[in-house]
This record gives structure tokens, C-alpha cells and sequence, in this order.
């Protein structure tokens, strides 16, 4: 969807070389190609005092380092691929350095060099396990709970190793509040209970980290508009006074970015459920303003012009979303009829339950209500054999069907 929170511009080819000279350019194409030249080079060299091992490790290692440097053209560097590259070298570097120390004038010099900076290697060491600690350690361990949070099933679970993530400092905070946020999202789309205090104090921490990173990152709509949906879903499911929250939240993400449709979208949904009509009314008619080509404007002004008491307008509205291509689902479809049969356009009731019955045709409910739309627009043939066709599949029905034809007068 256009003004969406999808990403939609792909930016690494499947090929290493290819994105190293496009980024670093020839000079950094050529200094990438050296790496390969210079392991492959000292592979290929032969030492007259190496075993047959020896020369079987190098053949080993020459293969290894040109079957990488084939399947990068294929693929792009990753932090797994780069720890397998980095070990291969690693290897080449081992064998180069124990055929040096084989001579004694290089390798009584590798010794020397190596005791002068002995001491500068617990520093280096001690600094290195401060960086691994903050840059390694600890975005695992949020990574690990985030990971617990976003496999939850239930809200519970979901809340216990939010408070874990949201406990480790790491420098991804945002991103961290966002997916737990997204999930908290899902789990109530789902269905499933979010009430319980554990759940509520868990997820207004997720929202105050948003809060606090939308403060960060004054630019950003993304962490506002998801603290918004956490305090939308508070106000439904809890407490309305979650609700003023959550349009200061949702006002200030459209405020960085106006034409958002989501963003639109949450504002309508959350002035409908506080019955604000004619907010609700304005921002919708504002997102079909944005894109009037995408179906699922229409489709929430129609439900909002409904719920305001609207019908016919509404109608019209939902109508132009499926001319668009939207695809309801069948709660939306069984809703559709609906408002079709208050309307009493039950021809259109009638096409709308010949869709249905060629998915489910032995749904006896649905074969009732399309029997009586025939009747009420006066096609007894049509009614009686619709009528009869669902006493075959469920014969029980016959006391009810003989009201109906006698009602009806079908015979």
C-alpha cells in the first residue's frame, strides 16, 4: 500500500562483487580482489621442505577460498558468511606463519616483534571484552528475549519477556519497542486476553520506551504511531482514558508525515470507538483525499459513514472499494448482505449468496436467507427450489419450510 509501513526498495543485488564496486567503487574493487589474490598466491607458491599433509591442507584451503569467492557472485555478505570468510584467511595466515618460523633469520624476528608487544595485548584484551560485552553480549541477550516475545502464543508470555527486553541497554531500543509493539498488535487481533495486569503494565512500558525514543528521534513518526496502537488497544480493552493517550500519540505521527494512510486509518478506528462521528468521518475522507485509488480508503469511510448512521452513503463507499479490488473477507461479506438487505436490495442479497453458496453449498443457513430473498422480490419458482434443495440436505428443516412455503404462498 502506498504511504505504508512496508518496505519496498531492495538495495542488496544478490551479488558481493557487483555491490562492492558499485559502493566502494575500482579502487575498492581492486583492494577486494587483492585479499583473493594474495591467500591464493601463497597457496600456490611450493615449499620444497613441505609434507604431502602440508601441500593436501593447501589445495584444501585454495579450493575453499575460490568456491567463496564463486559463490559471492551469487549472494551478498552476511555476519555468518563474514565469520566464515574472516576463518579462512585465519587458516591461510596459520599456515603462512608456521613456514616463516621455520626460517631462522624470519622467524627470530616474528619472536621479537611478537615479545615487544606482549604488553600491549592485555589492554587490547580488556578493551575488546568491554566492546564484545556492549556490542556483542548484550544486543544477544535482547535479541534472545525479543525473539521469546515475538514466539508467544499468549499474552502472558509475551509480557514476561517484553520486561527482559525493555531491561538491556542496548543501542536498537526503537526497534526493539517496535516489534514488541507489532506483536502486542497480533496477539489482539487474535483474540486473545490482554487484560490482566501483568500484560497492561508490560505493554505501557513497551509504549513509554516509544514514547521516550519518539523524544530521541523527534523526526521519526514510526515509535509514535506504535505507542498510539498500544494506548488505542488500552483504551478499547481497559480503560478509555487510555484514549486521550493514544490521540496525542497518533496526532503527533501524522503531524511528521500527513498523508500516511495508517496513520489515518488508527485516527478514524479510534475516534469511532470513542463515537466522534465527525472526526472520524474527516480523516477518513482525508485518506481517501491522499490516494483515492486504493480500495481500503473507501472501505473505512464506508464503515465509518455506516457506524455514523449513514447507510446509503457508507454503501456507495464500500461499493467503490470493491470496484477498486478490495477482496472482504466473510465476516465483511456476511456484513455486506446485511447492509444490502436493510436496504431492501435484495437482488443484490441474491447475487451476494449465490458467491457464497459456490464456496460452502450445503451451508443451510445461507440456502434459507437466499430462498427468502427470492420470495421477498417475488420469485416463488426460484424460492421453492431453493427451499427444497436445502430440505435435501437437511431434512429436520421440513416443519419450518412448510411455514415458510404457507407464509409465502411458494405453492
Amino acid at each position: 500500500m502506498k504511504f505504508s509501513f512496508s518496505e519496498t526498495v531492495w538495495d542488496k543485488p544478490h551479488n558481493w562483487w557487483l555491490e562492492v564496486a558499485d559502493s566502494a567503487g575500482s579502487l575498492g574493487l581492486l583492494s577486494y580482489l587483492a585479499i583473493f589474490g594474495a591467500a591464493a598466491w601463497y597457496l600456490v607458491k611450493q615449499n620444497s621442505h613441505e609434507s604431502r599433509q602440508q601441500i593436501l591442507g593447501r589445495i584444501i584451503l585454495l579450493a575453499t577460498i575460490v568456491a567463496y569467492a564463486v559463490q559471492s557472485l551469487f549472494l551478498f555478505e552476511t555476519s555468518n558468511s563474514l565469520l566464515l570468510f574472516f576463518f579462512i584467511l585465519a587458516c591461510i595466515s596459520s599456515t603462512y606463519t608456521s613456514a616463516a618460523l621455520q626460517s631462522p633469520i624470519v622467524g627470530s624476528s616474528i619472536i621479537a616483534v611478537q615479545r615487544r608487544l606482549t604488553w600491549i595485548c592485555y589492554p587490547v584484551f580488556l578493551i575488546l571484552a568491554i566492546i564484545i560485552w556492549k556490542y556483542n553480549v548484550l544486543p544477544l541477550q535482547a535479541s534472545y528475549n525479543l525473539s521469546q516475545a515475538h514466539a508467544a502464543l499468549d499474552s502472558e508470555r509475551w509480557a514476561k519477556h517484553a520486561e527482559h527486553t525493555l531491561a538491556v541497554p542496548v543501542s536498537f531500543a526503537m526497534e526493539n519497542g517496535i516489534f514488541l509493539a507489532e506483536h502486542f498488535v497480533q496477539l489482539d487481533k487474535a483474540n486473545i486476553s490482554i487484560t490482566s495486569e501483568l500484560v497492561v503494565t508490560a505493554a505501557k512500558k513497551v509504549a513509554k520506551n516509544l514514547e521516550q525514543e519518539a523524544a530521541l528521534n523527534p523526526l521519526n513518526p514510526t515509535p509514535l504511531v506504535w505507542a498510539g496502537q498500544i494506548y488505542l488497544i488500552l483504551g478499547e480493552k481497559v480503560d478509555p482514558r487510555y484514549y486521550a493517550v493514544a490521540e496525542q500519540m497518533l496526532l503527533g505521527a501524522q503531524a511528521l508525515s500527513p498523508h500516511k494512510q495508517e496513520f489515518l486509518f488508527l485516527l478514524g478506528r479510534l475516534y469511532l470507538l470513542t463515537k466522534d462521528f465527525s472526526k472520524a468521518i474527516a480523516v477518513q475522507q482525508q485518506a481517501v483525499a491522499a490516494a483515492p485509488y486504493i480500495n481500503t480508503s473507501h472501505w473505512f469511510l464506508g464503515l465509518t459513514d455506516v457506524a455514523s448512521g449513514e447507510r446509503t452513503k457508507g454503501l456507495a463507499e464500500i461499493e467503490q472499494a470493491l470496484s477498486l479490488g478490495y477482496q472482504p473477507t466473510l465476516p465483511q461479506q456476511l456484513y455486506i448482505i446485511d447492509l444490502y438487505t436493510q436496504e431492501q436490495k435484495y437482488d443484490t442479497v441474491i447475487e451476494w449468496y449465490k458467491k457464497l453458496l459456490v464456496t460452502d453449498p450445503e451451508n443451510i443457513g445461507w440456502q434459507v436467507k437466499l430462498a427468502t430473498a427470492y420470495a421477498l422480490i417475488g420469485n416463488k419458482p426460484a424460492a421453492l427450489r431453493t427451499v427444497e434443495h436445502a430440505l435435501q440436505l437437511f431434512p429436520p428443516l421440513r416443519p419450518e419450510a412448510e411455514k415458510f412455503i404457507k407464509q409465502f404462498k411458494l405453492k
